[in-house]
C-alpha cells in the first residue's frame, strides 16, 4: 500500500510539474490550454488541502485569501453588479485564490523546478528570439513605431506588457537558479544555460518594454544587494557592463526619446493623444476622481467603465474616445472597485503570504521576484488579465522550491 502511495505521489507531482510548465507556456497560443492546466492546477491544490495535516498558517493564509476573494465579489455585487457580469473577471482571478495551497504543495513534496528550466525557457526563449528577428527585418518601420510609443510586435497573443514582464521575471528566476548552483548541466556544460539565458536578455532589451526592464533590473540590483560580499567583482563587472552596454541598443535609444518626450507632454500639459505614459496619467486621474465620491468600498467590477468615461468628461480630458484606456494599475484597479479597504485588505493577504513564504524556508531571491511584481503593478494591472494571473502564480511557485537555507536541502 505504501508503495502504491509513493506512486501515486509521483505521478500527481509529474502531473502537477507539467501543468506548470503548460500553464507558462500555452498562454501565448491558447488560452483554453492555459485555462484548463489552471484549473488541474487549482483542484490538486484543494485535494492536497484536504488531505493533508495542515499546518496553522496555511489554514489562516488560505483562508485569508478565500475570504477576501468573495469579499470583492460581494461588494461587487452590493454596487449592483450581477453575477453573470463578474463571471469573467471571476475565473480570470481564481487561480490567485488558491495560491497558498499551491505553494504549500511545492513545498511539502519538496517538487524541484530547477532541473526543468530548459522546458520552461524554450517556449518563451523562441517567441523572443523570432520577435527581435522581426524588428531587425522591419528595423526602419518598427523603430519609428517606438518613437511613436508603440509596442514592438511579438509573436504571442501576450499583451507585450506582461510578456515582458514574463521574460524579466524568467531572467530573474533562472539568474537566482543559477547563484544557488541549481542549474544542472546538460551534457556536461552550462553552455546552453548562457546561450538561453543572453537570448532572453538580449530580447527583453531590444522588444524593450519598460515595465519589463523595470521589474528586472530592480530585481537583479535587490538580489546582489541581498547577496553582498558574496558577489565575485568579475561578476559586478559583467553587470555593469550589461547594463551599460543597453543605453546603444537603437530600440533603448527610441524607447528613452519617447519616455523623455511622453514625460515632458505630461508636465507641460499638452496633447497626450498617442503618450502611452501620458494616457496612463489621465486614466489614473480618471481613477482617483470617479473613486473620490465612494473611497473606502469603491464603485464594483461593473461600474468601472462608464464611471472612468464620465470622469474624464468632468475633468475635461484632452485624450480622444479611442485613447481612453483602463486603469494600467493594479493598486488603482483595487481602489475604484473594492476602495480603500478592499485594496488594504489584499495587501496584508499577500503580506501575510509572503512572510509565510519566507518562513517555511523559501529563498530570499524571493523579495527580488515580488519586487518586480509589486513594481509592475504600478503600470499594468497584472490580476485583470490571465496572463498577468499567469506570471503571478508561476514565478511564486517556481521560486517556492529555492532553499537558501542549508538545514533544509
Amino acid at each position: 500500500m505504501l508503495l502504491q502511495n509513493n506512486r501515486l505521489l509521483e505521478i500527481r507531482n509529474a502531473v502537477f510539474t507539467a501543468m506548470v510548465v503548460v500553464y507558462l507556456a500555452a498562454i501565448h497560443v491558447s488560452p483554453s490550454i492555459a485555462s484548463i492546466a489552471s484549473i488541474l492546477l487549482i483542484v490538486n491544490s484543494v485535494w492536497f488541502f484536504f488531505e493533508t495535516k495542515k499546518s496553522k498558517q496555511l489554514i489562516i493564509t488560505q483562508a485569508l485569501f478565500l475570504g477576501v476573494f468573495l469579499f470583492s465579489i460581494v461588494l461587487s455585487m452590493i454596487h449592483g453588479c450581477h453575477l453573470n457580469e463578474l463571471t469573467a473577471k471571476i475565473l480570470v482571478r481564481l487561480p490567485l485564490a488558491f495560491l497558498p495551497s499551491l505553494v504549500s504543495y511545492v513545498q511539502v513534496n519538496k517538487l524541484s523546478f530547477s532541473k526543468y528550466w530548459l522546458v520552461f525557457s524554450l517556449p518563451i526563449f523562441w517567441l523572443s528570439l523570432a520577435s527581435v528577428f522581426n524588428y531587425i527585418d522591419h528595423y526602419a518601420f518598427l523603430s519609428q513605431m517606438v518613437l511613436e510609443s508603440k509596442p514592438i510586435p511579438i509573436y504571442s497573443g501576450v499583451y507585450h506588457i506582461e510578456f515582458s514582464v514574463i521574460t524579466a521575471i524568467l531572467l530573474l528566476i533562472l539568474f537566482g537558479w543559477k547563484m544557488e548552483d541549481k542549474i544542472p548541466k546538460i551534457m556536461g556544460t552550462h553552455i546552453f544555460f548562457y546561450f538561453v539565458f543572453g537570448g532572453l536578455f538580449i530580447a527583453l532589451h531590444v522588444l524593450s518594454a519598460r515595465t519589463g526592464l523595470l521589474g528586472f533590473w530592480s530585481g537583479i540590483l535587490l538580489m546582489n544587494f541581498q547577496q553582498g560580499k558574496k558577489i565575485s567583482l568579475k561578476y559586478i563587472l559583467i553587470g555593469i557592463v550589461a547594463l551599460s552596454s543597453m543605453f546603444f541598443v537603437p530600440s533603448i535609444q527610441n524607447r528613452i526619446i519617447n519616455t523623455y518626450e511622453d514625460l515632458t507632454a505630461v508636465a507641460q500639459n499638452k496633447d497626450l493623444n498617442h503618450k502611452s505614459f501620458g494616457q496612463r496619467w489621465e486614466a489614473w486621474k480618471a481613477i482617483v476622481h470617479a473613486g473620490g465620491e465612494t473611497p473606502f468600498f469603491g464603485i464594483g467590477q461593473c461600474n468601472i467603465e462608464w464611471k472612468m468615461q464620465q470622469s474624464f468628461d468632468e475633468l475635461k480630458s484632452n485624450l480622444d474616445a479611442e485613447n481612453r484606456i483602463s486603469p494600467h494599475n493594479q493598486y488603482l484597479q483595487w481602489f475604484i472597485e473594492i476602495g480603500i479597504v478592499g485594496m488594504l485588505m489584499w495587501i496584508i493577504c499577500y503580506s501575510v503570504f509572503l512572510i509565510w513564504m519566507r518562513r517555511t524556508g523559501v529563498s530570499k531571491q524571493l523579495w527580488s521576484v515580488v519586487m518586480a511584481l509589486i513594481l509592475s503593478m504600478n503600470f499594468e494591472s497584472l490580476m485583470e488579465r490571465q496572463s498577468g494571473v499567469m506570471i503571478i502564480i508561476v514565478s511564486l511557485l517556481l521560486i517556492s522550491s529555492m532553499k537558501l537555507e542549508k538545514t533544509t536541502n
